[in-house]
Order: structure tokens, then sequence, then C-alpha cells
């Protein structure tokens, strides 16, 4: 799953001055010449930073998608005149599933980059080279964050992060048993309804600890909303066989489970389908997945077998950008072939730094274009829909994100099945569902 979309709660917003941070806000009126006004910033380039596991013997290429998706933006940004007339340069780092590796990346992007974005690493279970990141001022302001994924409730809960899809904790609450979390389960609630289900089962992954507590919450909340659904969460590992599925699959025949969800990974997916398939199961009425089967792949390595599977998204998709300009932008820029779940979210997180750099530099000049300044902006955001990909979202404050669309796997390819009507979401408030959980992490 797309972790990040597992965390809810606010921002913490810092209440020290720009003057005790050691920033000096500069009028927009202010000199035009472009200077080296940041860690990250010259007078010609803005460098950021895409820290991504990619070259993984256990899961090859696994945020390949993330790191392409960020380089895309960039080509996209430069060919329009860059940012405050800066050229956007991206510094990848590929942190391989190491946590070594994440902290090191952490390190040099704080000496050398403006900013964080496209985020996609598991093991940054040690946020403090980002949190104590100095700016060039010497003051301790912070790393700017715009995170593709988030493996943990630290990392949604830092005071520098922030994502489109918002965070399902309340970080108020993070060390209170039990927490409160806020979770969109719209499109449970439609299949729920739209099949008649009322037995439900789970595959969530548990290689890190970090990840597997983000998933219990939502199947809380699909257990207790509107149409609750009833049953276990198996817990798999990424790395699991096909045989590690077959007691699974024989358990959902026998308990009469209509609904199950993919939690876990794209190939935990592709295996529990294959699996069923050999086992003539016909019971469960939808297979749905997060976004992380908005893939290519998924499709290639589940042929007939993933044929139907639901595919939650919460944004417009390549499938309907004749309908949405800024969805066709970036299929034109990312490329047809290459455009998958976290492409495009890493392209949605560009343009939210786009955004916050661009409402820096309208307040404080062109040469007010500074980490401080970043997060403010990034904090003063409270309608952001990514030019039309997106329903409205307040980012400022992460709240969660409530649109959902629905795809299907139809004969190997992607088609939308809900809304009716192509390229519109979903985003009644009714999705988002409220409940408390008592996770011991």
């Amino acid at each position: 799953m797309r972790f990040r979309r597992c965390f809810a709660g606010f921002a913490m917003v810092l209440a020290t001055s720009l003057v005790t941070l050691g920033v000096t806000p500069i009028a927009a009126s202010a000199a035009t010449t472009a200077t080296a006004s940041e860690i990250g910033v010259t007078p010609t380039t803005i460098h950021i930073a895409v820290l991504a596991d990619v070259n993984t013997p256990a899961a090859p290429g696994l945020f390949k998608g993330s790191v392409i998706g960020i380089q895309a933006f960039a080509k996209y940004v430069n060919a329009n005149g860059g940012i405050a007339g800066r050229k956007l340069v991206v510094d990848f780092v590929d942190t391989q599933l190491s946590a070594d590796l994440a902290q090191q990346g952490l390190i040099q992007a704080c000496q050398s980059d403006l900013a964080l974005v496209g985020t996609s690493a598991l093991f940054l279970n040690n946020l403090a080279p980002m949190l104590q990141c100095k700016n060039k001022a010497g003051a301790a302001v912070g790393l700017p964050d715009f995170p593709d994924v988030e493996s943990d409730f630290a990392h949604a809960c830092s005071p520098v992060s922030f994502t489109y899809a918002g965070d399902i904790l309340h970080c108020s609450t993070k060390d209170a048993h039990p927490q409160t979390y806020t979770v969109n389960t719209g499109a449970e609630q439609y299949l729920a309804k739209k099949y008649h289900m009322t037995k439900g089962s789970w595959l969530s992954g548990d290689d890190i600890k970090g990840t597997l507590d983000a998933t219990y919450p939502i199947v809380a909340a699909e257990q207790v909303g509107p149409y609750p659904l009833k049953g276990e969460n198996f817990l798999v590992s990424g790395i699991a066989p096909q045989s590690t599925y077959t007691p699974y699959v024989e358990r959902l025949q026998q308990s009469g489970t209509q609904y199950v969800e993919d939690l876990a990974a794209l190939g935990s997916m592709v295996l529990v389908r294959k699996e069923a398939a050999v086992q003539g199961i016909t019971g469960v009425k939808a297979w749905t997945c997060t976004e992380i089967c908005y893939d290519k792949n998924f499709i290639q390595q589940g042929g007939t077998a993933v044929n139907n599977t639901f595919v939650t998204l919460g944004y417009v998709p390549p499938e309907e950008a004749s309908l949405n300009k800024a969805t066709a932008t970036m299929v034109k820029y990312i490329g047809k072939s290459n455009v998958s779940g976290f492409a495009t979210a890493s392209w949605i997180e560009g343009l939210l730094f786009q955004d916050a750099a661009n409402a820096a530099v309208a307040k404080y000049g062109v040469n007010g274009l500074t980490r401080a300044n970043l997060l403010t902006a990034v904090r003063g955001i409270h309608s952001f829909n990514a030019n039309g990909m997106l329903g409205n979202v307040d980012v400022g404050t992460q709240q969660e994100y409530p649109c959902f669309m629905e795809m299907q796997v139809q004969n190997g390819k992607y088609v939308q099945v809900y809304p009716a009507k192509k390229g519109t979401l979903d985003c009644k408030k009714s999705n988002l569902v409220t409940t408390k959980y008592n996770n011991q992490s």
C-alpha cells in the first residue's frame, strides 16, 4: 500500500518567528537579482532531493515510479520557466531499503538541497537529520519534506512533512491509548453497498512494524463504518511464495468472505488471486487493492488471474487524460508507459512543492526562497487540487483526503467504474470515518 496514506493528523505549526529562526523576510518588492538565498538554491538553480528505495534485491525497482515522477516533474517545470527564474535540479539518492543509506541521504540532502520531494524510503526511522537540519543562517528550521511514502507514525507526524493525501492519525493522540484516526473508507463503503457485503478480509504486510501498524486503523475503520465488514486481517511477508496463501484462500472459502482488500503489496494481490484461481474460489465479490496495484506490472504479472480487481485511486488517472488537462500534461512528461500509482503521486507532490515555492516567492521575493519560508507557505495552503487532478484538500493542516474513484481491471486495462461520470471523483464528507484504535507502537 501507499503507506503515506495511512496516517492522519494535524501538521504542528512551529510558533517560532522567522527572525528567531535566523531568516529575514524579503519583501516582494526587494531586489530582483537572484542570489544564493538558501542551501540548495543558487542564482540559477534549485536543488531538490528524492530519497527512494529502488535497487533492492528483495524488491527490485520498488519505488522507481517515485523517482520517475519527480524527474519528469522537473522537466515540466524547466520547460515552463522554472521556479523564480531558476532551473529545478533533482538529486536522486537510492536508499535501497537500508536504514544507514536513508540516514546518509537525509544528511546529504540537508547539506545540498532546498527540500525533499517524492520521498519513498521505508527505513526513515530516525528523522533527526531532517528535523534538526540547519538553514544557510545556521538555524535548525528543518528540511521541508513532500513525501510520496510515509512508513511510520513518526514520519507522518513530522512538523516539516506535508502530503496531499493527509494523515489518518490525529497526531495529538499519538501517545494516547487508544489513538484517534480518520480514514477514507469511501471505496469500501461503495463496494460493500453495491454488492451487499458484510464479511471482509484484509492482507497486511508484516515486514516492517511501522507500516504494519499503519494498516490496523484502516481495517478497524472499515469494520465500524456505515457499511461495516467483519473479518480477519491476514499478515504476510512481501516475499512470501504463493503456497503461503493456500490456507488463507481456503479460509476465505470456508468463512464465506465476500470482500478482500490488499494493504500489503502489488505482489501479494497477484499471488492471492492466482491461488484463488487454482482453488476455484467463487464467493469473493470484490477483490480490491490500493493504488500500489495501479501499475502495468500488476497486470503483466497477474495476467487473467487479476481480471476484475478493483483499484482505488484519489486522482484523475491517465485513462481519463482527455478529460483533464493537468493529467494530460503529466502523461506527456512521464510517458504513458511509465505512469504508475507511485509516479503519479510523486508528480502531485511536485506540484505541491511548486505551489509552496511560488507562494513563498510571491510573498518574500525571488530571494525569499528559503526553507523556513517554504514551510510557512505550505502551512498556508488550505485548498490544493494539483491543478485539477484532485479534489480540494487542506494540506496546511494535513486533513485526511476525502476523495476517491474506483478503477477495475477489465481485459488487461484499467477502466473507471465509479463515479459513473468519467474523470470525476467522489469527495463526500461521509467517506471519512473517525474511530479509535489502541495501537501499541
